[in-house]
């Protein structure tokens, strides 16, 4: 996990995985552990490799909780962390080319510049069910 970050709260449970976009890539490195909701992972190939046609087998998975990925595509945002008890952790700075996953915890971005963020998560998602917001304390 070369020059990634994992953010953890006081429990030293992971919130989040922070990989800028200057990570060093070599081979095949995966992020996230092997049990998370999100496999997240970075390729380094030479060219001419290929990769062998495939499908992925329809296994059924149960989920608790809904995860995050985010895309910086260009701008200039700060996330704050928040652990369960809704206090806040830390912040980090993300800039174009970065990408977080957002595994547990709360979470806030703040806009330094107008940015363009691809959000990619776990579906269906239920409006009034999926996310609670809260001031911070």
């Amino acid at each position: 996990m070369a020059n990634a970050q994992r953010i953890k709260n006081s429990s030293e449970e992971i919130l989040a995985i922070f990989i800028p976009a200057d990570v060093t890539i070599q081979g095949i490195e995966f992020y996230t552990d092997p049990e998370m909701d999100f496999q997240i992972g970075a390729m380094r190939r030479p060219l001419g490799h290929e990769v062998e046609p495939h499908v992925h087998s329809p296994v059924e998975r149960e989920l608790i909780g809904t995860k995050e990925v985010l895309f910086v595509r260009s701008g200039r945002i700060i996330i704050d962390f928040y652990d369960e008890e809704r206090e806040i952790v830390t912040s980090i700075e993300m800039v174009s080319g970065d990408v977080i996953y957002l595994h547990m915890g709360g979470h806030g971005i703040r806009f330094i510049e107008e940015s363009v963020l691809l959000e990619v998560k776990q579906g269906p998602y239920i409006q009034d069910a999926d996310k609670v917001r809260f001031t911070v304390k």
